[in-house]
């Protein structure tokens, strides 16, 4: 993820009416790679040392449709926010941690992270239904910006 990419997020964001946070410091992402043991992917490590998710200043938080993403201090694992009680648990789900959320938390959008911080870190919709969306950061936030359907429970709002 290079800095143009970073770029066009930003100004998605504002014409979205969301404000990018400000990064986050190295020492924080190895505090946060030290405790949870694994290593970020490059595309993510670098979000979170530029942007760091959407500010949570009054109305800065969401975009206007209700999307949110996640600054580092906010990145829990998937068990934390969710638990698969209204249906099976799709195998595969453990090392998934929350990067951001839609309208409010009414579902949820996580990566698998582990140890070897590979750039392969597929992103997951929580719903229901639960599924693989996007096979790296990356690609999520390409299928945010084109404003996919793949980024809601039945390919629309």
């Amino acid at each position: 993820m290079g800095e143009k990419f970073l770029e066009k997020l930003v100004a998605c964001w504002e014409t979205r009416g969301a404000k990018p946070g400000m990064g986050t410091t190295l020492t924080e992402i190895q505090a946060f790679e030290a405790k949870h043991e694994l290593l970020l992917p490059a595309d993510l490590r670098e979000y979170f040392l530029r942007v760091n998710g959407m500010t949570t200043a009054a109305r800065g938080d969401t975009d206007n449709d209700g999307f949110r993403f996640y600054s580092l201090s906010e990145v829990v694992p998937l068990g934390v926010v969710w638990s698969p009680q209204s249906e099976p648990s799709p195998s595969g789900l453990d090392h998934l941690f929350v990067i951001g959320d839609f309208l409010q938390e009414c579902y949820w959008y996580a990566i698998r992270l582990d140890r070897s911080g590979t750039e392969g870190c597929s992103v997951y919709f929580i719903g229901p239904p639960v599924r693989k969306i996007a096979e790296s950061f990356e690609r999520f936030v390409e299928l945010y910006m084109s404003e996919s359907t793949l980024l809601h429970p039945d390919g629309s709002v």
